[in-house]
């Protein structure tokens, strides 16, 4: 039995898809039914006996954690460190996801899961204390952490869908150049998820598409991949002011994930090809 936290979201309803496909057992929990800021909702799920809990709940409002930061904390440390504390009360294995956020984004070589965490905004430092929280609660064998970005998918405001919203428009477009990153479809982070959970994996592990972008280079590849004539500046992110700093250069190394999982990783445009295929443009 998988209990599933935050089902209804852009990747949680990835993972109930996927799950129902592999003939899986599972209970989606959603908000505010099951909240993992308040324990006393949780209680129920222990008769269960779930083997696994899979969090995919997250505070994700990058600007606006910078003014109102205890809800960002309530949600991705303390709720987080709840999670964690239920996990070991009732010995299920905890799976949560994080964010390249939690790095400052000024390495030029990237990051591995062993590298230094320096986050640059609120929202980075409540994801890195809610990493922090399960390392100091669970034994490593117990938990693993999977750092993402840049995810798009169905089911959830995303990049591809702005851009594509946008297009329709038939201005030209600027779009950010100086920020370079992984663009990472839900659909193949769900399958990492799952095939994770028939291996002995532990700790963190780097999920993301195989290879590297800027905003500017994701936007002009969905157009071309979509044969829509877009007109594409690229400018810097001083063109577009953000209360959260973001990070400037946070590729995520995802070696590790393709070894637990013996298996190469997707790159980024062929797994945007996928999720374009089935696209519906919503309103």
């Amino acid at each position: 039995m998988i209990i599933l936290m935050g089902a209804d979201g852009m990747l949680g309803s990835m993972l109930a898809s996927q799950m129902a496909a592999r003939s899986m057992v599972f209970t989606p929990c959603t908000f505010p039914t099951y909240d993992i800021t308040r324990p006393e909702t949780l209680r129920p799920l222990a008769r269960l006996h779930p083997a696994v809990i899979i969090n995919a709940t997250a505070y994700t409002a990058v600007d606006l954690a910078e003014t109102e930061p205890e809800k960002a904390y309530s949600v991705n440390a303390e709720g987080v460190k709840t999670l964690a504390l239920f996990a070991k009360e009732i010995g299920a294995r905890l799976i949560h996801f994080s964010t390249d956020y939690v790095f400052s984004g000024q390495s030029s070589q990237g990051y591995f899961e062993s590298d230094p965490t320096e986050p640059q905004s609120v929202y980075g430092q409540t994801k890195l204390a809610g990493e922090q929280a399960i390392r100091d609660i669970l034994p490593v064998s117990q938990w693993i952490i999977l750092r993402t970005a840049w995810l798009y998918g169905p089911n959830g405001k995303n990049f591809v869908q702005t851009m594509l919203t946008l297009a329709q428009q038939g201005k030209p477009l600027r779009v950010v150049n100086d920020q370079i990153g992984c663009p990472t479809y839900s659909g193949d982070l769900a399958q990492w998820t799952l095939d994770l959970l028939s291996t002995s994996a532990a700790g963190i592990y780097h999920a993301v598409n195989d290879g590297a972008c800027s905003w500017y280079e994701f936007a002009n590849t969905i157009f071309e991949k979509q044969n829509l004539k877009v007109t594409v500046f690229p400018v810097t992110s001083d063109a577009f002011p953000t209360v959260a700093r973001r990070p400037a250069y946070s590729i995520l190394n995802a070696r590790r994930l393709s070894h637990a999982l013996n298996c190469p990783i997707r790159k980024w445009p062929e797994a945007l090809s996928e999720y374009l295929a089935s696209f519906t443009l919503r309103a």
